[in-house]
């Protein structure tokens, strides 16, 4: 069963009240997913703690790399997946570590400046986009919580962000984002 409604249904002008009843009642805008991933329980002992985990390499062991044509980290930061995809993996020599903390051009924006504007009031944001995690790891670092989402387009992106003890989705452009209205204080968007 999906939800259908017209122009004059409580549901538009009143979804924070008629949507949980529908959804008790097993009527969900979207179906649910029932598959499982396979256990990374052997893969534990590769991951460094949180927060050290935030500015540290991920290793290679972590990422299960069937499909990929890349088999390790190092291969994905010498190809340029995209224009604006150079060196995401490399938390070291690459600009990952500095993004979103010093200013590459006039129209970026820092996170401590976005921070201040909220007036110590943001506690959880959203990053739409792809990216190997760093707006949600310096966020991380400020206590916010940055839940971000991304696509595993020519490279392990989630695994890598969930590597590094930040929580990624996996959506696509057609999905809905999966928060109550009004949950969200910050959003961020890539290009």
């Amino acid at each position: 069963m999906f939800i259908f409604f017209s122009n004059s249904s409580p549901l538009i002008h009143r979804p924070s009240v008629v949507l949980p009843p529908t959804l008790l009642q097993l009527c969900e805008p979207l179906p649910r997913r029932r598959s499982f991933a396979k256990s990374v329980s052997s893969k534990v002992k590769f991951l460094h703690p949180f927060p050290v985990s935030l500015r540290k390499p991920v290793s290679n062991k972590i990422v299960n790399w069937n499909g990929f044509n890349c088999k390790s980290f190092e291969c994905l930061n010498g190809r340029k997946l995209n224009r604006d995809c150079v060196h995401f993996f490399d938390l070291v020599n690459g600009y990952e570590n500095q993004r979103f903390v010093k200013s590459k051009s006039k129209n970026d924006f820092l996170v401590d400046g976005v921070l201040q504007l909220g007036n110590g009031g943001i506690r959880i944001g959203f990053d739409i986009g792809i990216g190997s995690g760093s707006f949600a790891a310096v966020m991380a670092e400020r206590n916010v919580t940055v839940i971000t989402s991304t696509l595993n387009v020519n490279g392990p992106f989630n695994e890598f962000i969930a590597a590094r003890g930040l929580f990624p989705v996996y959506l696509s452009l057609d999905h809905r984002f999966p928060f109550v209205q009004s949950s969200i204080q910050l959003s961020n968007s890539k290009k």
